[in-house]
This record gives structure tokens, sequence and C-alpha cells, in this order.
């Protein structure tokens, strides 16, 4: 009866354990899998202002707002931008 027990414990334990892990990474953002890619030595990164993300100039998606260029990491946060909103990854 003891070896169930500790067994049953063990069991118990790992899927507190699971649970927990997976509720700490919820509330991590989401990043895009292709921003993860490292960027070439010596590329010059630029900032995405809807969501933060540094990316190569050469891959950037460009805009103009006010006279002033701005770089985007994709579609999505340069429309979010536009429409005022802080894009979430």
């Amino acid at each position: 009866m003891g070896l169930l027990r500790l067994i049953a414990i063990a069991v118990l334990a790992y899927i507190v354990m699971r649970l927990a892990r997976r509720l700490l990474q919820a509330g991590a953002p989401r990043r895009d899998p292709r921003l993860d890619a490292r960027a070439p030595e010596g590329a010059d990164l630029v900032r995405d202002p809807a969501c933060g993300v540094h990316v190569p100039r050469d891959s950037a998606i460009p805009a103009r707002a006010g006279g002033e260029a701005l770089w985007f990491c994709s579609e999505r946060c340069r429309e979010a931008y536009a429409r005022g909103e802080r894009a979430s990854r």
C-alpha cells in the first residue's frame, strides 16, 4: 500500500508542476516564430514602434508618418500603428 501511495503522490506532483508551468507561460506574450531568426552580424536593426520588436532594416516594412520614416516587423503591426493601437505579440 505504501508504494502505491508514493506513486500516486509522484504522479499528482507531476501534474501540478505541468499545470503551474502552463499557467506561467500563458501570461507570456506570443512571438512570431519568423522573428526568432538571428539577424546577420552587422545588420542594421530598427525597432517596430507598434510592438517593440527589433528587425533587420532589410526585411522591415517601411512607412512614413508625419514626415518620419518608420519600420515595422509585419503588416499587422503597421496597421495597428495606423489605427493608434499597440500591437501585441
